[in-house]
């Protein structure tokens, strides 16, 4: 499997053990690729610029040359990469949970944030606040507070779902 998104620029990553220098994105380890007619066939200048960058920023938080990371500091290193400061923060509560509590690998980083990014659920749009959805809102708000018995609370929400609605219904005419 990879690991990558050409939203974020980043070039995929592979995440098979072994591939690549102990722990690097694949294509790092060796020459690149001849064809039999001697021409470079292997990537090109800009994915080995980004590759040189992922292994830079990697590491900054190699633990002790090791060619592993603390897992307190995954979130860290998966934001430097360009993503989501959550989605880091998800794998390595993720790794933390499956028992991973102090070193992991690059694989193991690059790997869980695969299956983070798959299981992500897709955004929701954002909703447009009109007078209609606060009317909603507010409604549903007033009987939230009556079932939980804060009837003053439930009081103030009628009064200003009234005054809202009343101010609407003389915009609209």
């Amino acid at each position: 499997p990879t690991f990558g998104s050409e939203s974020s620029g980043l070039p995929a990553l592979s995440a098979a053990p072994g591939a690549g220098r102990a722990g690097w994105p694949q294509g790092t380890s060796s020459a690149p690729a001849m064809s039999d007619d001697g021409q470079n066939c292997g990537p090109s200048d800009d994915y080995k610029g980004q590759i040189v960058s992922i292994q830079q920023i990697f590491a900054q938080f190699d633990y002790e040359g090791t060619g592993k990371v603390k897992v307190d500091r995954v979130s860290e290193l998966i934001a430097s990469l360009g993503r989501e400061l959550r989605l880091g923060r998800e794998v390595a509560r993720q790794l933390a949970e499956s028992g991973l509590t102090d070193l992991v690998s690059f694989e193991e980083v690059v790997q869980r944030l695969k299956r983070v990014e798959e299981n992500a659920p897709e955004p929701q749009a954002v909703e447009t606040t009109t007078p209609l959805t606060l009317l909603k809102r507010l409604l549903a708000y007033r009987k939230k507070c009556e079932a939980n018995g804060e009837y003053v609370e439930a009081q103030k929400a009628r009064r200003k779902y009234e005054e809202l609605r009343a101010k609407e219904e003389g915009r609209v005419r």
